[in-house]
């Protein structure tokens, strides 16, 4: 049995408890994300309350613990970047792969070689992804047609 694809997933297949608990569930995070906030907005304003009471004292010990998570978090992205680059740098110097014969590359879209050798020579086509993940190509034009919508108008000249 052949698959559908792209898997697509829709409001008409969901239940309606599970649309709510979702919109419950998101909103309940967002209030969490809120009161984390807030607590460390309170925590920053006392530090720097504290300072302001204290002129002598260090900002560096006082934000101490703020710079560090920013440091992490720096070290964190410059890392990843560097990975990312040498994964990109990698993948570039490897040889291209042989390209597909038109009889596989339409046996993969599931098309005859000929419909696919006919969409090739267009300048412009539509593709439609049917049920069984076949694909079947169209005139744009015609579609636009076919369910009620003509062709676009001209512009208004001022635009």
């Amino acid at each position: 049995m052949k698959r559908a694809w792209p898997p697509l997933i829709t409001d008409a297949a969901r239940p309606r408890w599970m649309l709510w608990r979702d919109r419950i569930l998101t909103i309940l995070v967002w209030i969490l994300f809120l009161a984390l906030f807030i607590q460390q907005w309170r925590l920053f304003q006392a530090r720097v309350e504290a300072w302001l009471a204290t002129p002598g004292a260090e900002w560096n010990f006082m934000l101490g613990p703020f710079f560090a998570v920013v440091g992490i978090m720096v070290a964190w992205l410059l890392l990843t970047a560097i990975l990312t680059y040498s994964r990109a740098m990698r993948a570039r110097r490897q040889a291209q792969p042989p390209p597909l014969s038109l009889e596989a590359e339409a046996a993969h879209f599931g098309v005859t070689p000929e419909a696919l050798t006919a969409a090739r020579q267009k300048q412009i086509i539509a593709v439609a992804i049917e049920p069984d993940g076949s694909f079947r190509f169209e005139d744009p034009t015609y579609t636009a047609a076919a369910v009620g919508k003509g062709q676009p108008g001209q512009p208004p000249p001022g635009r």
